[in-house]
């Protein structure tokens, strides 16, 4: 799930609140005393001639007292080292001090929405973090960000806090919005379009049909008759993709395509998915040779959006293009494993074919092969490398849905074991359910048939390298049914 954090605006006037993004995402125009401002997450309209001004971070604090703006609050530790006065101005601290910033403007919703934010995200105080949010629609009932919060957070908490609840003036108007877990997520997002509307807010009431689509998918993963929720999943999608046009908004017109992909594969409606997967594509590839996006920036949109680069190899294995599909699964791999060890450098190390060849040349390792897992948001696949094979044989696997419910299902085990919850009960602990979880794993990854392929040819494979994709890097796949020994 993703968290919609907004305290990342450097510079922001607190005469208004900064939330008029979505004023101009609604078409509108400024006022004769506003004035709209060009930035690198978009635009934004503050007034002609601000009176009180808060900055974020010290290189804005010090870019605003060189312009002479008159601050009312910044971190003004660095600048006072520097040189600079600061007489007047609250400190707010390197990392702001959110309560700080409310008693300078009690009705700052973006702030009360960072705060709940924080609660959820660092703290896991679920209640207190619906109890910000709903102080930020307390002053501003058509603030999407902080629906759209409160409906992911209402998703997490196991339960209602009547005394925090009893307190917000829109859970007494509407009792429904008390609920929790999958039904609360349902209420917080619904609620939030009767104040959104389509042609007012065009990306909030986008996203927040996209936030439901994603509350019934996630929860068909755990549920045995998923297709109703696909289904509806499947039309809410459709719903937000009517205003995050391409035209638009087009990296959340990505967003909403990815997981529309998802789901119609999941719904086994092949052709209707490859056919919103070569739209993606195609408007992936018109962001990514966007002219005036800079190295660093189309490097950055390609980490957002990965699983695009991931369907690149589903669309060359459908067309039988092997080797290029394993190729570029590598070098998408790498050129991930690369941004985050460093996202400046640019040069990425990825083998070809005829290298990676080398590591099962029967003349330096006899007898050896490659099991190279990918997965992408549709299916998940095996590519089976052999020694003088002139491609990699491809060997599909269970469902994503499998893998998916499983992982969940693992996460929830593990973490009752970290905090010691099984330890207080009779029911058995992550570790005593661990033969079963990972045999049950293999039967996702299709060991068998992954068995059957090695013996399966004239050579007999003594030694096997195993090459995991993203979540299976963290399990023990050497604990398979392979020949232990043989293993690298």
């Amino acid at each position: 799930m993703k968290k919609y954090w907004i305290l990342g605006l450097l510079i922001i006037t607190v005469f208004i609140t900064v939330a008029c993004t979505d004023k101009i995402s609604s078409g509108l125009a400024p006022q004769s005393n506003e004035r709209v401002i060009d930035h690198a997450f978009g635009k934004v309209i503050i007034p002609k001639n601000p009176t009180r001004v808060v900055t974020l971070d010290p290189l804005s604090t010090e870019t605003a007292l060189a312009l002479k703006v008159n601050l009312l609050a910044a971190p003004v530790g660095n600048s006072k080292r520097i040189g600079i006065t600061t007489t007047g101005v609250i400190d707010i601290g390197i990392d702001p001090n959110l309560e700080l910033l409310l008693k300078i403007k009690p009705d700052f919703d973006e702030v009360w929405t960072g705060k709940g934010a924080l609660l959820s995200d660092e703290f896991n105080q679920y209640e207190e973090a619906i109890a910000s949010f709903d102080k930020a629609l307390k002053h501003n009932l058509d603030f999407s960000k902080a629906w759209l919060n409160r409906g992911i957070t209402a998703g997490k908490s196991i339960g209602c806090d009547r005394f925090l609840a009893f307190s917000s003036p829109i859970a007494v108007k509407n009792p429904d919005l008390n609920q929790r877990g999958y039904e609360g997520q349902l209420v917080s997002y619904r609620e939030g379009l009767k104040y959104c509307h389509q042609d007012t807010h065009p990306e909030g009431w986008g996203m927040l049909h996209q936030a439901i689509g994603n509350a019934h998918y996630s929860q068909g993963v755990v549920e045995r008759n998923y297709r109703q929720y696909w289904l509806q999943a499947e039309t809410e999608y459709k719903q937000a993709l009517i205003t995050l046009t391409k035209e638009a908004f087009p990296e959340l017109h990505l967003d909403v395509l990815r997981d529309l992909i998802r789901v119609l594969f999941g719904l086994n409606k092949d052709e209707a998915a490859k056919e919103y997967r070569r739209q993606a594509l195609e408007v992936f590839g018109q962001l990514l040779n966007f002219p005036n996006k800079s190295s660093f920036q189309k490097r950055k949109l390609q980490a957002q959006f990965s699983g695009f680069s991931q369907m690149r190899v589903d669309v060359l294995i459908e067309d039988g293009n092997f080797i290029s599909a394993l190729e570029t699964a590598e070098r998408n791999k790498n050129f991930y494993l690369t941004w985050i060890l460093d996202a400046r450098k640019e040069h990425i190390l990825s083998p070809s074919y005829r290298e990676t060849q080398k590591l099962i040349n029967p003349q330096i390792e006899a007898n050896t092969a490659i099991i190279y897992w990918h997965i992408s948001p549709s299916p998940l696949l095996h590519l089976l490398s052999k020694p003088d094979a002139d491609k990699p044989i491809v060997i599909p696997s269970q469902t994503q849905k499998k893998l998916e419910a499983w992982l969940k299902n693992w996460h929830t085990q593990y973490d009752n074991h970290r905090k010691g919850t099984t330890q207080q009960s009779s029911n058995p602990t992550w570790r005593d359910n661990l033969p079963q979880l990972l045999t049950q794993l293999g039967e996702i990854l299709n060991i068998p048939a992954i068995l059957e392929s090695i013996q399966n040819q004239n050579t007999q494979i003594q030694n096997l390298i195993l090459i995991p994709h993203r979540d299976l890097h963290r399990f023990p796949l050497h604990t398979q049914p392979f020949q232990r020994e043989h293993l690298y």
